[in-house]
């Protein structure tokens, strides 16, 4: 038997805010392709050295760039913040991002984000000062 490439696979889940909550899974994946002479012992050990460092780093999760300026704002009427429908496909990415959160609630920049509405309809969004002159 001719072995060309071997594949190793690792994941590490962490639960976020205790064990019935959220959880973030991270998961890694490498693939070798094998040259005549190499030892697959060795190569397998590289391989799985290198995954497991990257899972016991504990590094959080890049969060994706979400280009929120760009998308279809309507101003609230008082001119204090502004909303977007939820189901536009255009706010998928930070609606995707805003449920990920146990608050629902994220801060891009001056802005803090939130789902708003009585069936989560809405994303509002509002200048981080105005939100403390809110409370």
């Amino acid at each position: 038997m001719k072995i060309e490439r071997i594949v190793i696979a690792k994941g590490k889940s962490v639960p976020v805010n205790g064990p019935e909550g959220e959880w973030n899974k991270t998961f890694y994946q490498l693939e070798a392709l094998l040259a005549e002479g190499d030892n697959i012992q060795v190569i397998k050990a590289d391989l799985e050295n290198m995954i497991d460092y990257w899972l016991s780093t504990g590094s959080k999760p890049v969060e994706t760039a979400i280009n929120v300026e760009s998308l279809p704002w309507t101003d609230f009427k008082n001119k204090k913040g502004a909303w977007i429908f939820s189901k536009k496909v255009e706010a998928k990415s930070l609606l995707e991002k805003l449920k990920q959160r146990p608050d629902k609630t994220l801060e891009i920049g001056d802005y803090k984000y939130t789902i708003s509405g009585d069936q989560g309809q809405f994303i509002s969004r509002f200048k981080k000062a105005e939100q403390v002159q809110k409370a």
